[in-house]
């Protein structure tokens, strides 16, 4: 990795409804999030949202439910007394991977992991 990888930002905030009683907790998200601006972002991009969206996938044939949007997302996870996060607000990346061990110059969410915990 070269001294000049572009510091990525975490792009979404933590979701934490009112109710939750669990937290899905995650690394951080795929470049194919990391690097888009909110301009260039689609409506179902959002935590867990590269890979295939296997976790949303997965969740609309459990719960028999649509789930192309943030929106629809979050009101199911609201539903379900969960909210979602990643550990890491900012890293750098080795070349184009997004493995977790990839990740260098790594900024904890500490104050907000704080907060929600």
């Amino acid at each position: 990795m070269s001294d000049s990888a572009t510091l990525e930002q975490h792009p979404f905030p933590p979701f934490m409804p009112a109710q939750a009683r669990y937290l899905l907790i995650g690394t951080f998200p795929g470049r194919q999030l990391t690097q888009k601006s909110a301009a260039e972002r689609t409506p179902d991009d959002w935590y867990y949202g590269t890979h295939k969206r296997s976790l949303w996938h997965i969740l609309e044939q459990v719960y028999q439910r649509p789930l192309p949007t943030v929106a629809d997302r979050q009101r199911l996870l609201t539903e379900l007394g969960l909210g979602c996060t990643d550990v890491v607000l900012s890293a750098r990346r080795k070349q184009a991977s997004n493995r977790d061990a990839d990740l260098s110059n790594v900024t904890f969410q500490v104050r907000e992991l704080a907060r929600l915990l």
